[in-house]
């Protein structure tokens, strides 16, 4: 018999049914994941080898039971093996985004995976690539810097470079290279007697170019054609005179120019500007 609406069997009802379903949403991960490594765990695991240079070893991925509840998490055997403090390490994939196949794969790639994987199977050929990943992580060599210099050289895109490291490393390559030059051009013009200047704006960028001069003591000229550098310069919508507006932008192209390690990489401001910055204005 239904109970009446607005009866105290009413309200019973109503509360039973909400928590009957705050229990279905509650248990709701494990009974998808349930169906879902039933349907995927072939494939997944397929897509998913422990080392790819030790066929029949099986696969990394694995999926956690827990009795009647029936599996509740996937996990890697390898992060498992090695305790990793993770997700992995600690089999609680449960969501459906973190069991996507992309996820997974991008978790194979990971540096601490490879060390759990080389850990568990003692691999050499995945020793081999993860020296050479750890060498890619440290610091340049001279080789590094060479390929940075002849990829430059030809100009183009960045892809050349890949084999030197991630994108963060080889920004830092490449301002490393570009801060040598400048404080090469520095150094030259602390010492130069004869030095010119030419601006050259387009719309709103303003290019500051050098060229000096000086004599050594062999009585031989040496000369000197650079780039001060470039800034977007906005000179419509400014509160000053273009003649101002010009000046502002000048001293600051001088500034960074003059700026040891100015604009490094990630985030950096370089330190207070050298000496050379007195020189070039007081020419």
């Amino acid at each position: 018999m239904p109970p009446v609406v607005g009866s105290r069997s009413d309200s019973l009802w109503y509360t039973i049914s909400c928590w009957s379903k705050f229990l279905l949403i509650f248990n709701m991960p494990s009974s998808w994941l349930g169906a879902f490594w039933s349907k995927e765990k072939g494939n997944l695991q397929k897509q998913c080898p422990l080392d790819p240079h030790i066929p029949g070893v099986g696969s990394w991925l694995y999926a956690r039971h827990d009795g009647p509840r029936g599996v509740v998490g996937l996990g890697c055997k390898a992060c498992k093996y090695l305790a990793v403090d993770s997700s992995y390490g600690s089999a609680t994939l449960s969501r459906p985004k973190q069991c996507e196949i992309g996820r997974l794969l991008q978790h194979a790639a990971s540096f601490k995976h490879r060390q759990a994987v080389v850990a568990l199977t003692g691999c050499q050929e995945c020793q081999d690539e993860l020296t050479q990943r750890e060498d890619a992580m440290g610091a340049p060599s001279v080789d590094q810097f060479k390929m940075a210099w002849d990829a430059r050289r030809k100009g183009g895109p960045a892809t050349p470079l890949s084999m030197v490291g991630g994108s963060v490393k080889r920004q830092r390559l490449e301002f490393c290279l570009a801060e040598v030059i400048r404080i090469k051009h520095r150094c030259f013009l602390d010492r130069a007697q004869v030095m010119a200047t030419h601006l050259d704006g387009k719309e709103n960028r303003l290019t500051m170019e050098v060229a000096a001069s000086t004599c050594c003591q062999n009585r031989k000229i040496e000369t000197l054609c650079g780039l001060f550098g470039m800034i977007r310069a906005d000179f419509v919508n400014v509160k000053l005179d273009k003649a101002s507006a010009h000046v502002e932008h000048v001293h600051e192209l001088l500034t960074n120019f003059c700026t040891d390690l100015h604009g490094a990489p990630p985030r950096g401001d370089g330190s207070t500007p050298t000496s050379t910055f007195s020189r070039i204005y007081a020419k």
